[in-house]
């Protein structure tokens, strides 16, 4: 492409993600909505992006698992004040939850991103992706 039609992609781009942000400020979803929305995030990381196969080429996985856990973070703390009144002790659990998810990831991380998985030490990669188990139940250390 010459500069001036990667210009005015980019343009087009800047226009329609603006258009996204207003369109999307009018929405608004049910508790349900939200926390099934927040599982699905989840459960796409578990199951999905884990087997390292939706990045294979960029090696950028971790960058769309900190996206999925974000996005899920913020659909639970939008239900966070209704669960507090309900359940205390499952809002405590999940934000336990959240915690030491985020804090295994960001040991990943790097400068304002995350380690390319195929230039991890050999001590934390044994394939790809290297930072799960086979099961793809848990983190490894």
């Amino acid at each position: 492409m010459t500069p001036a039609e990667r210009s005015a992609i980019a343009d087009r781009m800047v226009s329609d993600t603006k258009d996204l942000v207003e369109r999307s400020r009018t929405l608004e979803f049910s508790a349900d909505t939200l926390g099934n929305g927040a599982k699905g995030l989840l459960d796409e990381v578990a199951t999905r992006k884990v087997t390292g196969e939706e990045e294979i080429r960029s090696h950028t996985d971790l960058w769309d698992f900190q996206a999925n856990i974000d996005g899920a973070r913020i659909a639970f703390e939008s239900l966070k004040p209704a669960l507090l009144q309900k359940d205390p002790a499952l809002a405590a659990s999940l934000d336990d939850k959240f915690a030491a998810l985020q804090a295994e990831l960001s040991t990943h991380s790097q400068g304002g991103g995350f380690t390319y998985y195929d230039k991890l030490p050999p001590s934390r990669s044994s394939g790809s992706p290297p930072w799960w188990t086979p099961s793809g139940s848990r983190c490894r250390g």
